[in-house]
């Protein structure tokens, strides 16, 4: 995740074994075998991030809504997009340059619509 709020640019993602073993990023006896592994973990940190704020402090709504768009189908990533939706990202007083307002934008349509297509009988 992007930590500055202002921007929305990608971050390289450390994916060696290292990583899964540094117990002060995971717990030693709570191993990820496989991407499934990850991909839960990750939907259920994203539904406890959006329930409260302080929880993604500094982070843009739009780093995480992102990913979860493409799990839409997943329970979890309903509740935290719909979660985002409400929320917003807080007002910024560092510029955001226009490429960041473009993509923000371009998420923000893809997130209404995807909330509007889920809420149709």
């Amino acid at each position: 995740l992007d930590p500055d709020s202002a921007s929305d640019r990608p971050l390289p993602i450390d994916w060696s074994a290292s990583c899964f073993e540094d117990p002060v990023r995971w717990p030693p006896d709570d191993r990820l075998f496989s991407h499934y592994d990850v991909r839960e973990r990750a939907l259920d940190w994203a539904v406890y991030a959006s329930t409260r704020a302080e929880r993604r402090e500094g982070v843009s709504i739009f780093t995480l809504a992102e990913p979860l768009l493409r799990l839409q189908r997943d329970s979890r990533a309903q509740i935290a997009l719909a979660q985002f939706a409400d929320a917003g990202d807080p007002p910024s007083t560092a510029p955001v340059p226009a490429a960041a307002m473009l993509e923000r934008r371009r998420i923000a349509e893809a997130l209404r619509a995807q909330l509007g297509s889920s809420s149709r009988p």
